[in-house]
């Protein structure tokens, strides 16, 4: 997918693709972006792309410079990964360019990109009809869900609980006592 910036820093898609929900790496969009802005050199600035996907959840990213510059615009390209093509919907993304004295130079305005639906044919099969690869897979997904990685402690309460991606597991226990002595990740005491 080719999108450009237009003189009024609207985006308008110039090569359309389409993307479908779990996609990564299939595709790449590309922005064309001006070489100048008001005097601004901006091969030596920071091109973000900002994006809210579906869950409504935002992503800042940098944009990659590609050496080869296309009808006098600049390339700057990301691929499309696991993260933008997570839910089906509408991506709306816009572009930042910052200086290197972490200056705005511009935004752009915002485009919508659809991802599109996919069929998850893992729930409809066996285990069976699965190949190892897509068992693997499932089982990784299944253990970033229920393996502990951290702890959920209510200092009120004094409840404690394992977590698992920010999510409670397991059984919630009590700690006996009532004064809380609670250390942090660096080891100093509160």
């Amino acid at each position: 997918m080719y999108v450009k910036v237009e003189n009024d820093k609207s985006l308008i898609v110039t090569v359309f693709s389409t993307i479908y929900k779990g996609e990564a790496g299939a595709d790449t969009i590309v922005f064309l972006v001006p070489s100048e802005y008001e005097e601004t050199e901006i091969a030596r600035c920071s091109v973000m792309l900002r994006y809210i996907t579906p869950n409504q959840i935002g992503h800042s990213e940098q944009l990659k410079l590609l050496p080869e510059m296309y009808n006098g615009y600049l390339q700057y390209a990301i691929d499309v990964d696991t993260d933008m093509t997570a839910e089906a919907g509408d991506i709306t993304l816009w572009l930042s360019c910052i200086s290197y004295q972490d200056a705005v130079i511009f935004k752009t305005g915002e485009l919508s990109v659809e991802v599109k639906p996919s069929p998850e044919i893992e729930k409809y099969l066996p285990p069976e009809d699965l190949d190892q690869l897509d068992r693997l897979e499932v089982e990784v997904s299944n253990l970033k869900n229920t393996k502990a990685d951290n702890l959920i402690f209510d200092a009120e309460d004094g409840s404690l609980q394992l977590s698992a991606s920010g999510n409670p597991i397991g059984d919630e226990v009590t700690v006996a006592g009532g004064s809380y002595n609670i250390i942090d990740g660096g080891g100093a005491a509160k």
